[in-house]
């Protein structure tokens, strides 16, 4: 169980890694800035589906799917913004057009924003590709 409390580490997102090469996201993302450290998915993190739009629930619910298939739990759900989550949030940036989205992760927390919620759609699935490959697994992983 233990190994399950500190479940994905997102240093392949930012750390070392990736400094010497290409993050193998598809569709490449447009931009990608790299920092140093790590975001961790523990049982104490939570998902926060910011806005009133159903989608965005909806979304950020299949991140929850994903998790408690590979990793035999799943992740509460917030409305409001906090530290330690994953939040999706609709916002109105013109750049991202209709489908794109903005991806960041820092130490504290993990936000995806899009214009429409299939930018969150696809924010996500960027997400799910850089997590370890034992999120695909379609029975429980106790060796994370």
């Amino acid at each position: 169980m233990k190994k399950l409390l500190h479940l994905f580490l997102f240093l392949s997102i930012l750390g070392n890694v990736y400094s010497q090469q290409k993050i193998n996201i598809i569709p490449q993302p447009a931009e990608v800035k790299l920092g140093t450290g790590e975001f961790v998915v523990t049982p104490a993190t939570t998902i926060v589906a910011l806005g009133s739009d159903p989608e965005i629930k909806r979304i950020a619910g299949m991140f929850n799917q994903e998790l408690k298939r590979a990793a035999g739990f799943e992740l509460k759900m917030a409305s409001a913004p906090s530290k330690n989550a994953i939040h999706f949030k609709l916002m109105a940036d013109p750049s991202l057009g209709k489908e794109g989205y903005r991806l960041r992760v820092g130490y504290e927390d993990v936000e995806i924003s899009a214009n429409q919620p299939g930018g969150l759609f696809y924010g996500l699935q960027s997400l799910l590709q850089l997590l370890p490959p034992q999120i695909e697994s379609k029975t429980l992983v106790t060796n994370l």
